[in-house]
């Protein structure tokens, strides 16, 4: 949505006082990303309460800085005592675990990243918090199958990486993922670049995390479209029964209904629904 139609949007929903009151606040978090840009620290104190390496230009760093995540899963994050373990698939930088580690209910944290220099900030990020003892970053991908693959790099912001599949999970060609491209080839090339992951199941990972039986378990997925098979290699877990409530990002090019069946067969029901109709988060839980 651009500027002008969000504008429109607002006024025409939330009236001008909403407006004005949005705009402030807009105004607030540019004064303040900037702020932190000029100052001699290594380490930015986020909106939302942790300590996050710098990291200009790129927007997912941007958005940890400002709060530009929303306040929903931040705050229950925060207060929940369903589950003592939380598996933040798709950590990035780390923000929601760092988050977690506020929770003195959580035992254990278990932060997947594949991305090697994404993976290197989420590690200095988890040091920086004093996380140490509760939070173990894993520098692996998760999928129904395990296998050497490879995953798109956005150098303009890394939370748009992502890895690409077809319908059953195996990995598209290369040549594929580029000639489906919007951008001009020298575009393309400036932006993105290969790097090669490791990518496993869920054996592996039941033995990764050795989890006691009976842990009660928290789950959160954001991955770019590879959301359906991370689910069916969590199904294949061993701890899959202990998992109480998942919360997972259903971007515009992920395939929403695949992934609300999966849940729904294994007993999850919606319990909290935040964004629009397109790009929108849900926080599933056991019925």
């Amino acid at each position: 949505m651009t500027r002008i139609k969000k504008v429109k949007y607002i006024l025409y929903n939330d009236g001008v006082l909403a407006l004005i009151k949005k705009t402030l606040v807009w105004v607030t978090r540019i004064i303040y990303y900037n702020l932190w840009k000029l100052s001699p620290f290594k380490f930015c104190l986020s909106f939302y309460g942790v300590f996050i390496k710098k990291n200009y230009p790129d927007n997912a760093f941007k958005y940890y800085l400002i709060g530009q995540y929303g306040k929903f899963f931040s705050k229950f994050l925060k207060t929940q005592k369903e589950a003592s373990i939380f598996l933040d698939i798709g950590a990035n930088q780390g923000l929601y675990s760092l988050i977690a580690l506020k929770n003195p209910f959580f035992t254990k944290i278990f932060s997947f990243e594949p991305q090697s220099e994404t993976y290197d900030i989420l590690t200095e990020n988890i040091q920086r918090n004093s996380g140490k003892e509760r939070c173990v970053p894993i520098n692996f991908a998760i999928s129904n199958s395990s296998k050497k693959g490879f995953m798109r790099i956005d150098e303009y912001d890394s939370g748009k990486s992502m890895i690409k599949a077809n319908e059953t999970g195996e990995l598209i060609d290369k040549a594929e993922f580029s000639a489906n491209r919007r951008e001009t080839l020298a575009e393309w090339n400036a932006r993105y670049r290969w790097e090669n992951i490791e990518i496993i199941d869920g054996r592996k990972l039941s033995n990764l995390l050795s989890l006691g039986y009976g842990e009660k378990i928290g789950v959160k997925i954001d991955t770019e479209t590879h959301e359906p098979f991370i689910l069916e290699g969590l199904i294949n877990t061993n701890f899959w029964q202990n998992i109480q409530w998942i919360f997972i990002e259903f971007s515009r090019k992920l395939d929403h209904q695949k992934c609300l069946d999966l849940l729904s067969k294994e007993g999850f029901s919606i319990a909290k629904k935040v964004g629009t109709d397109t790009h929108y988060n849900l926080l599933m839980k056991r019925l």
